[in-house]
């Protein structure tokens, strides 16, 4: 499996007009998003995926990154497109945002990257109201690429109902009062190197 990180070489020259933004460039079917190149870490292959109990239908699994679990969430899910079997072509797109006020490392997986792209901010219009098939809160803004339209997704919105499911608990935050059961409970004792059941992998 091959990653790919942002470097110099892939960002617009430094001779780029201070207004513009530099932006990762992703597709969706035949759609063309974007993500802040800043919060992007790196891109990768797809690799395969560890799902979890009872999750959302776009909350895709797990992957590894180097011995890390990062959740992964499936951007044509989230924004109510039926999943595709993964392609050659497809992207696994590891982030670094803010979510609930706690930095948090997840994945998109998209259809396919494009490139890093500048856009300038002040030619950014405001997502419309009507006429689109994803809601328009997951919109930042509408940008341009060329003679392409570039959607903006505001990342903060787009995630944040995935908040409790995303974030680990917070070690600062009490949990519930654990209560004495009037019934005592008897343990269940495991030898060693009994097997324990894992989670399905896809």
């Amino acid at each position: 499996m091959s990653a790919m990180t942002i470097s110099r070489e892939m960002l617009p020259a430094a001779g780029t007009p201070p207004d513009d933004v530099q932006y990762v460039t992703l597709g969706i079917d035949r759609e063309v998003f974007a993500v802040p190149v800043a919060l992007v870490r790196e891109i990768l292959d797809p690799r395969p995926l560890c799902r979890m109990p009872e999750a959302p239908p776009h909350l895709a699994g797990l992957i590894d990154v180097r011995g890390r679990g990062v959740p992964v969430i499936d951007l044509r899910v989230k924004l109510g497109r039926p999943a595709l079997a993964r392609t050659d072509a497809t992207r696994i797109l590891v982030l670094d945002v803010a979510l609930s006020g706690r930095r948090l490392e997840l994945a998109l997986i998209a259809d396919r990257v494009f490139e890093v792209t500048a856009l300038d901010r002040h030619s950014v219009t405001p997502p419309p109201d009507i006429g689109t098939d994803w809601r328009c809160d997951y919109v930042r803004g509408i940008g341009r690429r060329g003679e392409d339209f570039v959607i903006i997704l505001d990342l903060a919105y787009l995630l944040g109902s995935d908040a409790v499911a995303l974030l680990p608990p917070d070690p600062l935050i009490p949990g519930p009062p654990i209560l004495e059961s009037p019934v005592p409970v008897h343990a269940t004792h495991t030898e060693p190197g009994t097997p324990q059941e894992a989670l399905p992998c896809a």
